[in-house]
């Protein structure tokens, strides 16, 4: 779920969308933001919501969210292996 809100946060500023604009009709501004900063989850239609409005499909999301996690991986994998570059 972590990664979830900070991606969230990630495509809203991509697009320049602020969290009032993408929280309209949806949920309040403080419960995005709590979402994106890592502070609470959402329900499924919540997010799924948030994702139709910003035209991002759920199955874009989900390799988006993989191919994120895969790079933090590498990255700490590269710093364990190393660590002086």
């Amino acid at each position: 779920m972590k990664q979830q809100g900070s991606l969230i946060k990630k495509l809203r500023t991509d697009r320049k969308i602020s969290q009032a604009m993408l929280a309209e009709g949806i949920s309040s501004r403080t419960t995005l933001s709590s979402f994106e900063n890592r502070k609470t989850n959402l329900s499924s239609q919540t997010l799924f919501d948030y994702l139709d409005k910003m035209n991002i499909t759920v199955h874009e999301f989900s390799l988006l969210l993989d191919s994120e996690a895969t790079d933090q991986k590498t990255t700490a994998r590269t710093r364990l292996l190393y660590p002086l570059l």
